[in-house]
């Protein structure tokens, strides 16, 4: 089994606290209030040949990356964006995904609540595009 590797550019967005993303990279995230500064780093990554953006808040952030940032960063590449970390619910995932994200990375909802009865709300707040119209 071969599996790609996709290069991509992972920033780290404040989040309210310090999260093991944070320490383990031993970097400060770029402030929330700046979204021109993650624009910047997406549109460099791409001149680099980077495949993919992902705005990382990180695991169990208090706070998701705002969604100002997601709509910057996808209006000034052309690649997919990730978004992840502190999207507790299916409203705050469908207004990232309506901002421009492309993926949605959420798990300590699902670790931590041991619900998986949310998943088709979680999926179905993603994927609107395919959903809106069809009964599903």
């Amino acid at each position: 089994h071969k599996l790609e590797t996709i290069s991509t550019a992972y920033l780290l967005v404040e989040s309210g606290k310090l999260t093991s993303a944070h320490f383990m990279s031993d970097s400060f995230p770029i402030p929330r209030d700046k979204p021109e500064i993650a624009g910047a780093f997406a549109m460099a990554a791409e001149i680099f040949g980077i495949k993919m953006v992902y705005l990382e808040a990180g695991s169990g952030a208090l706070e998701c990356v705002p969604k100002d940032m997601v709509q910057m960063v996808s209006r000034s590449v052309d690649m997919p964006v990730v978004v992840g970390g502190g999207i507790r619910n299916p409203e705050k995932a469908h207004e990232l995904a309506t901002a421009g994200a492309s993926f949605i990375v959420t798990g300590n909802f699902f670790e931590k609540n041991g619900n998986s009865n949310k998943l088709e709300e979680f999926a179905k707040a993603v994927h609107f595009r395919q959903t809106e119209g069809v009964t599903v």
